[in-house]
């Protein structure tokens, strides 16, 4: 796991500048006590999933009487929950589909 510190309204890239896909830049909004916001921008080809979303979604795809591959997050990664932690009310990503303005090219 890379671990990376960024604070407020600094960001971090995910993804390459060969072309071989899409590139998430993902900036920290907002730090408050021990929640934080994460903005990400990104092609709309790149789905953005809260990890409990993610394992739903993967679960669906799997179908009844297949393996459950999907209790695994990508990567392994899988935190139990802390106790009193809220869940953010906030759906999915797809991309672009609200940007007002062109994205910035991330790779030059």
């Amino acid at each position: 796991m890379l671990i990376l510190t960024r604070r407020q309204q600094e960001s971090v890239v995910v993804g390459g500048c060969d072309g071989s896909g899409g590139t998430l830049k993902v900036t920290v909004l907002e730090v408050r006590g021990n929640s934080v916001r994460l903005g990400f921008d990104g092609p709309t080809q790149i789905a953005v999933h809260r990890l409990e979303v993610w394992q739903r979604l993967a679960a669906a795809a799997q179908g009844p009487g297949q393996p459950a591959a999907a209790q695994a997050a990508p990567n392994a990664y899988q935190s139990a929950p802390e106790q009193g932690a809220r869940t953010p009310v906030v759906g999915t990503y797809r991309g672009a589909a609200n940007r007002t303005s062109a994205p910035q090219p991330l790779c030059t």
